[in-house]
């Protein structure tokens, strides 16, 4: 494409591409309280890994018992999520609405 971040970030200077991606996710840090709180460091680290996506209704990002691989800031809109005992369809019950500010898929952390 005529406009490729990941190469432009690529080429600039470390301290730059940290601070393009910071002014960048500007917005979606302030939305998101466990960033807003975080040591400039590490929230310039995350900034640097994101990766903007938007999900259609209905669309699944992952199952419950998914080995974490991704973190899920969510800025707009809300997240229906669903708990199951187990296979079983019946014993499942919703979740509260992960709604603008929410992180799913905190499990990633702990896992890379």
């Amino acid at each position: 494409s005529v406009f490729d971040r990941d190469r432009i970030i690529d080429i600039l200077p470390k301290s730059l591409a940290m601070d393009l991606s910071i002014c960048e996710f500007r917005n979606m840090i302030t939305q998101i309280p466990f960033l807003k709180r975080s040591p400039k460091t590490f929230v310039t680290q995350i900034a640097a890994r994101l990766i903007p996506a938007i999900a259609k209704d209905h669309e699944l990002l992952f199952l419950q018992d998914d080995l974490g691989t991704h973190l899920y800031f969510i800025t707009i809109g809300s997240v229906r999520r669903w708990y199951h005992h187990n296979t079983n369809q019946e014993n499942a019950y919703e979740l509260p609405l992960a709604k603008a500010g929410s992180i799913l898929g905190t499990e990633a952390l702990f896992i890379q």
